[in-house]
């Protein structure tokens, strides 16, 4: 199907969470506007925009988990723009290169960071486990993976695809000095089948969107999992001038982030 672009004021614009079809429901006063120029392609143009007030991104029956799931993301972005403890002297060079594994007991995950990222941890720790990897080469090129415990299931207990990229804009949109917020793709649903062959499937959702402030404009790419009540949050993060040149290589190592229990 043809994308929408969708301009409005925040507090104005929410997801139908009644409609199966998880199309968006615009209220009196939204501004329909098709003739922006998106060099990345079609897109879903959800774009919010900062005029007053607090937007409420919570509308439906489940609202203490939904509220939940957000506070958690959110938490999960900010925590790259925190203070940084290396965890090593040097980032992983090409004959040194390896997947980062993490291994609890009731949570596991992968990821395979670019060359020259080194990781490391906030001096506060704000979630169940967390850690950030930095570019040693390109400032504000980074990534931040997240876990925390929740109530819901599912990602589909929180909503479509298109209905979470509704809630996470208005909430992005909230940030201090956050003006404006743009939904850069349509969101990507997929699986991946745990161990290869006759594991689980899992759904994880997929955002791009970028955010303009009085601190820059910055381009996000987000990547949830929810599996056994624990939400895998993993958050990548460049500035939008250098966001062409460094796609190709972010959105492998968005790709490489994996659920393994």
């Amino acid at each position: 199907p043809t994308s929408t672009q969708l301009h409005c004021q925040h507090e104005i614009l929410f997801a139908d969470t009644t409609a199966s079809s998880g199309t968006f429901t615009s209220m009196p006063g939204l501004d329909d506007n098709n003739d922006r120029n998106d060099t990345d392609g079609p897109s879903l143009d959800l774009s919010s925009r900062r005029s007053g007030g607090t937007a409420d991104v919570s509308r439906s029956p489940n609202d203490a988990s939904r509220r939940q799931f957000l506070s958690q993301w959110l938490l999960s972005t900010v925590s790259l723009g925190s203070s940084f403890i290396p965890q090593s002297a040097c980032a992983q060079d090409e004959t040194s290169l390896q997947p980062y594994v993490k291994r609890a007991d009731k949570f596991g995950y992968t990821f395979q960071p670019p060359l020259n990222f080194d990781a490391g941890n906030k001096p506060l720790k704000t979630h169940l486990d967390e850690i950030n990897f930095k570019s040693l080469q390109q400032s504000g090129y980074q990534f931040g993976i997240t876990v925390d415990p929740v109530r819901i299931t599912s990602l589909q207990q929180f909503g479509t695809p298109e209905e979470v990229a509704a809630k996470v804009v208005l909430a992005e949109v909230n940030r201090d000095g956050v003006f404006d917020v743009t939904l850069m793709q349509d969101p990507q649903q997929g699986d991946f089948s745990l161990g290869g062959g006759g594991g689980g499937q899992y759904n994880y959702y997929q955002l791009n969107y970028l955010s303009q402030g009085k601190r820059g404009d910055k381009r996000f790419v987000t990547k949830f999992y929810i599996q056994n009540q624990f939400l895998y949050a993993l958050t990548a993060q460049c500035k939008e001038v250098d966001y062409k040149t460094l796609a190709s290589e972010l959105l492998q190592a968005v790709d490489s982030f994996q659920v393994t229990i």
